[in-house]
């Protein structure tokens, strides 16, 4: 019945010409967040999310095309789709499972609220590659003996992008990796190669030793040998010259040589020389040195000194041995330890005859009016070390009617001058030692007037901060002085991009150079297959490399560059504490630089990229970070 009567109220309605409908609510706007998608790795399980923002309250549907094998939804309606997305309870789609095969994916994630109706179609490259993999070639490893010197290599091919590491576990005592981080790993292998075991055996056994790789944490292989080492019952401990002549002497003159030799022995040795020249011997005129202890190494030194008094040649009869080493017992291996042998010394007569060179100036040679800039001049004469008491004295004539500049000095002297008239002047540097000689050098200097504090200089002139190129190599200009970069990677951690560098002009030329540009702090660096950490100016190993990862690190972020010439701090050895100065964390998506015992909350990408990070470089904030107080909101580097 009443149903009847609800089809009799709409017939009725429709017959009077009044219908009502349900007005169509909006489509809302669908956005699918991310640009890419991880790239996954073939027979290795995958697993992400795709976020999106959508204002309807439709559910919606989602479709992938092109998905590679072993890749789905987990959708029990279709391994492609999602089906009844509801508004405001999930904003992402996923996709997951153990992709198959290597290779370049187009796939397509199309999002609707119906059929047809109001979608949305976003196209990824997706990438599988191939697993990273290691082919040991060594089969096996050689015996060795206590007390003699081992090496060898452990052959392997690789074939990852990713730095490898290697670790050995019961490595006989005295054999190491001679790794910087541990002396069982290897760490930040870039390529395939050799990992040589050297060292030298104290202790006879026969050891089970295990080989790990492993490529950002994961396990790739694992290979055992056996290294068997012997006891030594002859000629164990021998004693191997390294040094086959000296270098000649003069008289009068301070002289200074090494003797190198190798013993792998328990004991301290005597040295005892005879025939020497007058005034040189181990100090004091010393021919005996007694107590003499090797590195562990196996290669020691000791260091012949004094200033001769006679001119000649001289047969020095070199006399080593460990007296607490000697017999020829059942018990005793020592039976042939001992060095005996000749090396010959000339000592010159000393001469007289000796020149002072021109000064060697260097500063700008065109300059603006009332502007500082620094000069050095140096001359060579007589070596201060072995001539006490001998110095030069220079002096500066601007040509401009000021005060001349004066100092003795033993090595070359550097001054600031600035011109208050424009013209061109003639600078002459005259160097004078203690002896009396004199020599001296001139340089013209043009300086040009500034007009509404504008320089009057057709030639670029050098600020503070200019990025130039000389050659090919770039420079820095810092406190008048131009400092080299010596790797593109060191230039870019700084921020620097290379559209930002201009020739150089004879200007810049004419600069000194100074020390060469540092990593930025916080900088990740792989200088010969050792990563480094950048602190306060120092570079700093990590111990091993679970150190490295703990700290979330990656070491595709670390740059190559050699880093030789700076400072090693303090190992990385301890991921229950704070990260160190430099680095960039992030918590919820706020950004803070670690700075000493502070942390620095960048409050826009403007400012995070201005001081030349990359996203890349994130990692999370760990508890300790955020323990530290709360610094000053970062501003945009100028």
């Amino acid at each position: 019945m009443k149903k009847l009567i609800s089809q009799l109220l709409i017939a009725a309605l429709m017959f009077s010409g009044f219908i009502f409908i349900k007005p169509a609510q909006a489509a809302g706007a669908i956005s699918i967040s991310p640009t890419y998608l991880p790239n996954a790795m073939a027979g290795q399980y995958y697993s992400t999310d795709i976020t999106f923002t959508y204002e309807g309250q439709y559910a919606l549907n989602a479709y992938f095309t092109g998905l590679p094998a072993g890749i789905t939804t987990g959708s029990a309606s279709s391994p492609n789709t999602t089906i009844g997305i509801l508004p405001g309870i999930q904003k992402y789609v996923s996709i997951r499972g153990t992709p198959t095969q290597a290779g370049s994916y187009n796939i397509s994630l199309t999002l609707e609220e119906g059929p047809g109706t109001n979608q949305v179609t976003k196209w990824f490259n997706f990438i599988v590659g191939v697993p990273a993999s290691v082919d040991i070639s060594t089969q096996s490893l050689p015996d060795g003996k206590v007390g003699t010197y081992y090496s060898a290599p452990i052959n392997f091919a690789y074939n990852g992008s990713i730095a490898l590491n290697a670790y050995f576990y019961g490595l006989p005592p005295g054999l190491t990796t001679g790794g910087a981080s541990s002396p069982s790993s290897v760490i930040g292998i870039l390529y395939g190669g050799a990992i040589y075991l050297t060292g030298t055996p104290t202790q006879a056994g026969t050891y089970s030793v295990s080989l790990t790789f492993e490529d950002g944490g994961h396990l790739l292989y694992t290979k055992y040998y056996t290294i068997k080492i012997n006891e030594n019952t002859s000629q164990q401990y021998n004693i191997t010259p390294l040094t086959s002549s000296l270098p000649d002497a003069t008289v009068g003159n301070y002289y200074l040589a090494n003797f190198d030799y190798r013993y792998y022995g328990p004991g301290a040795l005597d040295v005892v020389l005879q025939s020497l020249p007058v005034g040189i011997g181990f100090g004091d005129g010393k021919s005996i040195l007694t107590g003499l202890l090797t590195p562990g190494t196996g290669e020691g030194r000791f260091t012949l000194i004094g200033t001769p008094t006679q001119g000649g040649t001289y047969n020095i009869y070199v006399v080593i041995r460990d007296p607490g080493c000697i017999g020829t017992s059942a018990t005793n291996v020592c039976d042939t330890v001992g060095y005996a042998g000749y090396l010959t010394l000339k000592v010159k007569e000393a001469s007289t005859a000796y020149t002072l060179s021109e000064p060697v100036i260097t500063g700008p040679t065109s300059v603006n009016m009332g502007q500082s800039n620094l000069y050095n001049a140096i001359a060579y004469g007589k070596s201060s070390a072995s001539n006490p008491g001998y110095y030069i004295n220079y002096t500066y004539d601007w040509g401009d009617g000021s005060p001349k500049a004066s100092k003795a000095i033993e090595s070359g002297y550097s001054i600031y001058h600035s011109w208050q008239t424009p013209g061109t002047y003639i600078v002459t540097v005259t160097a004078t030692d203690s002896l009396g000689k004199s020599s001296s050098k001139s340089i013209e200097v043009k300086v040009f007037s500034t007009i509404f504090g504008k320089s009057t200089n057709p030639e670029v002139q050098p600020k503070e901060g200019d990025l130039i190129n000389d050659n090919g190599t770039i420079y820095k200009i810092e406190y008048n002085l131009r400092k080299p970069f010596n790797s593109a990677g060191i230039f870019k951690s700084r921020g620097y991009s290379f559209d930002k560098v201009r020739p150089a002009t004879e200007t810049d030329r004419a600069l000194m150079v100074g020390e060469k540009v540092t990593p930025k702090d916080g900088a990740l660096v792989n200088d010969r297959g050792t990563i480094y950490y950048i602190d306060e100016g120092y570079k700093r190993p990590f111990n091993l490399a679970s150190t490295f990862l703990g700290f979330g690190y990656k070491f595709s972020n670390a740059i190559s560059a050699d880093v030789s010439f700076m400072g090693t701090g303090s190992a990385l050895t301890n991921t229950n504490e704070r990260h160190p100065r430099g680095s960039v964390v992030v918590d919820n998506g706020t950004v803070y630089y670690i700075g000493k015992d502070i942390r620095y909350p960048h409050p826009t990408p403007e400012v995070f990229l201005s001081w030349g990070n990359k996203w890349e470089d994130l990692v999370p904030a760990n508890q300790h970070d955020l323990a530290l107080p709360l610094g000053p909101t970062m501003e945009v580097k100028k």
